[in-house]
């Protein structure tokens, strides 16, 4: 009873203050706040727009123009936030063709399990990192890989900050969008933070955007890194001080 009250006085005090062109929209909001709506609408609205919000429900006093946009602003902004896997691989090679479209490996109905042996230093073992996440909030993975110099896929843009000293902490903060087909748009800002002397406290950080598309449920090549370990001043068992290895970062965002 209160609420009904409560919208036939907005209904009243919207129809006084109406010029001769304008009326009246009511919208009750389903999945988003009302407040977090009008936020968003607000930029794109006339001065001569009024809304108003009673418990869960928009009261909209337009004209008509101005209400069909607000109608299919709502109709983009009042859906339910969908939830994410996403699934992060640092690895040392690049992954074969039947691990990128997901499906058996050769020679698997022999029900022996395929193993990929690894060598080198510990530093650069394949590491493999899972975050649930949901639309339009960031998240972070801390990745804590060190390099020296980086080479990114090209179309993907440079995301990575290089770095020259000894690493502190490293990762990557990532939003997902949905779309209209059967990809997400990612949102990807990297970090990297520095210790400016071996010695000291003092530390740099720096970050870098980008963003990228890719297919739901499929392994998607987010970048190569030339990684360059550092050697130790005191002890060197190898006379190949500069031997890079290369790293490749592959991402999958799977919907919950």
């Amino acid at each position: 009873m209160k609420r009904l009250l409560e919208t036939t006085l907005l209904i009243i005090f919207l129809t006084v203050n109406l010029d001769a062109t304008a009326a009246i929209f009511q919208y009750e909001a389903k999945h988003q706040a009302p407040a977090q709506l009008v936020a968003a609408m607000k930029p794109h609205l006339s001065p001569n727009t009024q809304v108003s919000i009673s418990q869960n429900t928009l009261l909209v006093s337009a004209n008509e123009t101005e209400l069909e946009k607000i109608k299919q602003m709502l109709s983009v902004l009042d859906k339910a936030l969908k939830n994410y896997l996403v699934e992060l691989k640092i690895l040392n090679r690049r992954l074969d063709d039947w691990e990128l479209n997901n499906v058996s490996p050769p020679g698997s109905h022999s029900g022996k399990k395929v193993t990929r042996y690894q060598t080198g230093s510990s530093q650069n073992r394949d590491k493999s990192f899972r975050l649930q996440m949901q639309e339009g909030y960031e998240g972070f993975i801390e990745t804590g890989e060190t390099f020296q110099h980086n080479e990114l896929v090209s179309h993907y843009g440079k995301f990575i900050p290089k770095t020259t000293n000894k690493k502190l902490t490293s990762g990557f903060y990532l939003a997902v969008r949905a779309t209209n087909n059967d990809t997400v748009n990612v949102m990807l800002t990297a970090r990297s933070q520095n210790r400016q002397r071996r010695y000291t406290q003092e530390t740099r950080s720096s970050a870098l955007n980008s963003q990228l598309t890719i297919k739901k449920n499929q392994w998607a090549l987010m970048a190569t890194i030339n990684a360059t370990p550092q050697s130790s001043n005191r002890k060197n068992y190898t006379t190949n001080n500069n031997r890079t290895n290369k790293r490749f970062y592959y991402l999958k965002i799977s919907e919950q």
